[in-house]
């Protein structure tokens, strides 16, 4: 299972990935209704998998374990493009193919992933140091796609704006395009 080639266009030429940062509306369920929040995509792995590190004592970790399923929305910075994707949930820990993901995470970034209380009150900033080798505490959200959904307006037209949507059906993408709206 690949990424749709469009999309993967898309992304190189509305958003600018993968030279580019892309920032990703990510929602997640839980018993009181969904949880959103921004999070940095890092790559698309050989398998099309979507890739996001996190802190594995995070509420979204949490919430992963418990109902393995999001949803990720991209706006292009000009507004004209969306992008929304929903899949399955693989949670990845304790590996050592892990170390090559940790060296990509910012210096500052880091001081959160040792001895740090991630869901605890704010105890300040004070002597943080960041851990040299992948922590326990550090893990990587794969998702597997199951829905794509590429929305790119027109400025001037909206009914002529293009909405296509993808599925995966027995390993392969399908597109249809549908009306806006």
């Amino acid at each position: 299972m690949v990424v749709p080639e469009a999309i993967k266009t898309c992304f190189r030429e509305k958003f600018g990935f993968p030279d580019a940062p892309l920032i990703g509306q990510v929602a997640t369920v839980t018993p009181d209704g969904p949880t959103i929040r921004s999070m940095r995509m890092y790559q698309f792995n050989e398998a099309g998998q979507l890739i996001f590190m996190s802190h594995r004592h995070s509420h979204k970790w949490r919430q992963l374990v418990q109902d393995p399923k999001l949803a990720i929305c991209f706006v292009s910075s000009d507004l004209l493009t969306q992008v929304t994707v929903k899949g399955d949930v693989t949670l990845k820990q304790g590996t050592p193919d892990l170390q090559s993901y940790w060296e990509n995470v910012r210096l500052d970034v880091r001081k959160i992933y040792d001895n740090y209380d991630v869901e605890g009150p704010f105890t300040g900033v004070k002597d943080l140091t960041p851990p040299k080798l992948c922590p326990d505490s550090f893990g990587l959200i794969l998702v597997n796609p199951t829905k794509w959904e590429l929305l790119e307006l027109s400025p001037s037209d909206y009914p002529a704006s293009n909405r296509t949507v993808f599925h995966l059906e027995h390993g392969k993408w399908s597109d249809q395009r549908v009306n806006v709206g």
